[in-house]
């Protein structure tokens, strides 16, 4: 049921454990708890990234993610938003289209998935 704003407790059976249990199997995946960028390693703000994919969902730090990402992305990286176009989270579409207006990629909006995709040029 949706809150007293009208959203619904989508975020509700999230937890740190769970994450780091799913993914506790990959060597190459790093969980870091708390709110991107800040909570990225030292290690992790050094890389150059071929692939991201950003969930979010909420408009601030979906901004974040793209300020942080892009430079980092390279030629040819790509860069994927979920819940671009989700009626429920339209902050994603608005930051994303927002930091990308000043850019010269396009982002292609992938309305059956509910997300959009980016590669960067060389």
């Amino acid at each position: 049921a949706p809150d007293e704003a009208g959203f619904l407790n989508v975020f509700a059976d999230n937890s740190f454990t769970d994450v780091q249990r799913l993914l506790s199997n990959n060597p190459e995946c790093f969980v870091h708890q708390g709110i991107f960028p800040e909570s990225a390693s030292a290690h992790v703000q050094g890389l150059t990234f071929r692939f991201a994919h950003i969930d979010v969902d909420i408009e601030h730090s979906v901004l974040d993610c793209c300020a942080f990402v892009y430079p980092r992305l390279a030629p040819g990286g790509v860069m994927v938003f979920d819940d671009y176009g989700d009626p429920y989270c339209p902050g994603a579409a608005r930051a994303v289209d927002a930091y990308f207006a000043s850019h010269p990629d396009s982002v292609v909006h992938l309305p059956l998935l509910s997300s959009a995709v980016l590669i960067k040029r060389a």
